[in-house]
């Protein structure tokens, strides 16, 4: 069984705003990203 390890988010790393997610890949193999909308999305977001 293979487990895989990450973190909840990367905008903790002390790296520039632009180099946090490289940052963060160099550490974990795979990012998931929870994203919040605070507000309804245009329908062409959602259909993709």
């Amino acid at each position: 069984m293979e487990i895989l390890v990450g973190a909840g988010g990367w905008a903790y790393l002390e790296t520039p705003k632009r180099d946090k997610l490289r940052a963060y890949a160099e550490l974990f193999d795979f990012v998931e990203v929870n994203s919040t909308f605070y507000f309804y999305p245009r329908l062409s977001t959602v259909k993709g």
